[in-house]
């Protein structure tokens, strides 16, 4: 009786205890020492969660890009007190967790600020701009629920279709990621808005001010194309 009993005590404790855990979130509050976060698997949303910062907490740039993705990059200076993690802000990270399920670790790898959103932009009429919101700024997120086609279909249905203004001096960037530098270029696009990179469908994170009107668009650049991306009769560079 003795040995069942110590061995369900054993049970329950093991039940109760943290264990370490690397995983992707997007972390929406810190309060000095207490990070709000939710975590995502493979681009799905999962559980939302309020982990406390270990005392020696590393808050670095994320490291690498696709599948080098990863890793620590160039330490934040200020750590979690840094205007990366200000308020309204949606900080994209790696986090590591330790037995005890403290935070350990923080590579951030995207920062979506608080006067910004992420979008399809579907169409630009003049100084109209009809969109709907997306988490990614490259589609890395899913807010979808795992399911099948016909859910998926479902659920595009049900994409809130909205607009905004943007103002006369709206700028328009084309963003551009270098592989080998490892690092992502902005350039001006000419004629801005009227451009015909509007005639289809872009991902873009659009910057609004105070009245909401758009003041700067950075249109997400194309990963994954490359040589396989191109078609047989395709010559360009």
């Amino acid at each position: 009786m003795y040995k069942i009993a110590a061995g369900v005590t054993m049970l329950v404790c093991s039940l109760g205890l943290a264990t370490a855990e690397e995983f992707t979130a997007v972390i929406t509050k810190v309060d000095g020492g207490k990070v709000t976060l939710t975590k995502y698997e493979k681009g799905q949303k999962g559980d939302d969660a309020t982990l406390t910062a270990a005392s020696e907490v590393k808050v670095t740039k994320s490291k690498g890009f696709g599948k080098k993705k990863g890793g620590e990059g160039d330490p934040i200076e200020g750590g979690l007190k840094s205007d990366t993690f200000a308020k309204g802000n949606k900080v994209t990270a790696r986090v590591t967790t330790n037995d005890d399920g403290k935070i350990t670790a923080i590579a951030v790898r995207d920062v979506l600020k608080a006067n910004e959103l992420n979008a399809i932009i579907k169409k630009v009429d003049g100084s109209t701009i009809t969109y709907v919101t997306t988490m990614g700024f490259g589609g890395g997120f899913n807010f979808k629920k795992k399911g099948d086609a016909e859910k998926k279909d479902d659920e595009k249905k049900k994409e809130e279709i909205l607009t905004m203004k943007a103002t006369s001096s709206c700028k328009v960037l084309k963003g551009k990621f270098d592989i080998e530098a490892m690092k992502l270029d902005y350039t001006t696009v000419e004629d801005g808005l009227k451009s015909d990179v509007f005639k289809e469908e872009v991902r873009a994170r659009i910057t609004v001010n105070d009245d909401k009107q758009a003041t700067e668009i950075k249109i997400a650049p194309a990963f994954g194309g490359g040589k396989k991306g191109k078609k047989k009769n395709d010559t360009t560079n």
